[in-house]
């Protein structure tokens, strides 16, 4: 074999060996090997020290320590994504329930004016009063104008006009 032919034996060999090193015993013994190959002139010093490198770098990545070191941090990793993913729900709730609560209140807010306002228009039941107050009922287009309450009230006379007003300073 030539030097040039050893030499690349050597280095494919290194390159092989170099995952072996799991260690701290195989790692010295690897820098042996790699100290003796550079003495004899089959790697060049800047190789030696690239290999010296990735045994050390296996020792670390392959020790039991490391490896669960990482296994916590996935799991940890998979539960936070998954306390994400909560949260998001949560918070999709709340926003629901909020936009719930809101529509509530609107109802709330358009009953209490609607029954106001029947109060305030069937003051006076009775007699032609009280068809005027029912037909004027189905012609008021918005129950919270009672500017639009008092004139649909005034088409249908000033009776149903005076049951308006006497429920306006009622209510």
């Amino acid at each position: 074999l030539t030097e040039e032919e050893s030499s690349l034996h050597i280095s494919t060999a290194l390159e092989k060996s170099v995952k072996l090193c799991t260690g701290p015993v195989e790692v010295a013994e690897f820098k042996l090997i790699l100290e003796k190959s550079e003495s004899d002139g089959f790697i060049d010093r800047k190789n030696m020290h690239f290999f010296d490198n990735q045994a050390e770098r296996n020792a670390v990545f392959t020790d039991r320590r490391f490896v669960n070191l990482m296994e916590a941090v996935k799991s940890n990793i998979a539960r936070i994504k998954g306390l994400e993913a909560n949260v998001e729900a949560i918070n999709n709730s709340v926003n629901a329930i909020r936009n719930g609560l809101k529509h509530k209140m609107k109802v709330e807010a358009v009953v209490g004016f609607l029954s106001a306002t029947i109060n305030v228009i069937s003051f006076g039941v009775g007699g032609y009063i009280f068809t005027a107050t029912a037909s004027s009922l189905g012609s008021i287009v918005d129950y919270g104008d009672i500017v639009h309450i008092r004139t649909v009230a005034a088409l249908y006379g000033d009776a149903c006009v005076d049951q308006v007003e006497a429920g306006v300073e009622i209510a």
